[in-house]
C-alpha cells in the first residue's frame, strides 16, 4: 500500500478505492497528498460509479488537487 501511496504522490494521482486503509495511512503519516476517494456503498455498478464521478468530480477538483479525503456513501445515517 505504501508503494501505491508513494506512486500516487509522485505522479499527482488520486486514489479511488473501496479500502479504508488508504485514508487511514494518509492520516497516520500526515500526508497532504495523495487525495483519496473512498467508496462506502453496498452496491456499486460501473454505471453508478460513472454517474457519481461525473456528477461530483468537477466540484471536488480544487480540493482533490490540494489534498483531500472524500467518502462517497449511499447509506443514510441517522
Amino acid at each position: 500500500m505504501m508503494l501505491i501511496l508513494s506512486y500516487a504522490q509522485q505522479h499527482q494521482q488520486i486514489i479511488v478505492t473501496f479500502d479504508l486503509d488508504f485514508s487511514r495511512l494518509v492520516a497516520v503519516y500526515h500526508l497532504q497528498l495523495p487525495s483519496v476517494i473512498t467508496f462506502r456503498t453496498d452496491i456499486m455498478t460501473p454505471m453508478l460509479f460513472s454517474q457519481v464521478m461525473s456528477q461530483h468530480l468537477e466540484n471536488l477538483e480544487e480540493a482533490l488537487n490540494a489534498g483531500a479525503m472524500v467518502t462517497v456513501s449511499t447509506r443514510i445515517f441517522g
